[in-house]
């Protein structure tokens, strides 16, 4: 078993618990250095309601939008959230 296999079967564990990664705002991005964007994949076994609650969670606590959702063949969702980068001058 090679040393990747072994850190995606470890970090696919716990199927409530997102793997997730931010994506800062570049330059000439998308969304020009005005949102900061949370990428969440879901796997197949995570059910619609546990998705649910910990996307409501992020969106309370940690103040994420809903930007967009897909699904894959296979089941796996992505989501991606964003917010608001707010500067203090």
């Amino acid at each position: 078993m090679a040393p990747m296999d072994h850190l995606e079967r470890s970090a696919r564990k716990d199927p409530v618990l997102p793997l997730d990664r931010v994506i800062a705002p570049g330059p000439g991005g998308r969304y020009r250095g005005e949102y900061e964007v949370r990428v969440v994949d879901f796997g197949r076994e995570v059910s619609r309601s546990q998705m649910r609650q910990q996307l409501t969670e992020d969106a309370e606590y940690g103040q994420w939008e809903l930007l967009r959702t897909r699904i894959y063949l296979g089941g796996r969702r992505r989501t991606w959230l964003r917010r608001k980068i707010i500067r203090v001058r």
